[in-house]
């Protein structure tokens, strides 16, 4: 299982507070929220166009190339905006599983929040809509399966 570190660098931490407030926020403004789709299922499509975007700026800034594998994506994705101290991607059953220890972008972990049994973690959605970015496919409802817990693991479908 590959294993990615993030460099600690304070100065990045302002993404990470935007991230962990609009989880809060989906999780607390949940009942304007389509019950079934709850808190996680809009932060993962909200999530996927953010991947998108930071994916657009590290290909202008030329951090990433067009070819690039999911893995070397998602080692940049931890780089440079530090989702994680430390996370592995590794491919089971035709799905890409990523797993997420010390998350630094969790509302309940890092920002102290009850979220009230639910999820609203953006880890799946960034990496997918980077992904489908790189890989020039269109953004589609993500099909992202979130086991909470003392470290996350997300299960992915990024088949078409």
């Amino acid at each position: 299982m590959a294993r990615f570190f993030s460099r600690k660098d304070p100065g990045k931490d302002y993404l990470n507070k935007v991230v962990i407030g609009l989880g809060v926020g989906l999780v607390k403004s949940r009942k304007l929220l389509n019950l079934s789709f709850g808190p996680q299922g809009a932060m993962d499509v909200l999530s996927v166009w953010i991947g998108q975007e930071i994916a657009k700026e590290l290909l202008r800034q030329k951090k990433i190339r067009v070819n690039i594998s999911e893995q070397e994506l998602i080692e940049k994705l931890l780089e440079e905006i530090r989702m994680a101290e430390e996370l592995s991607f590794e491919t089971e059953d035709g799905k890409s599983i990523i797993t997420i220890q010390n998350c630094l972008i969790c509302p309940k972990r890092v920002g102290g929040y009850d979220l009230e049994g639910e999820t609203a973690c953006p880890v799946g959605g960034i990496i997918m809509g980077a992904i489908t970015f790189v890989k020039g496919e269109s953004p589609s409802l993500p099909n992202i399966n979130l086991k909470p817990g003392e470290y996350c693991r997300i299960s992915l479908d990024l088949a078409k």
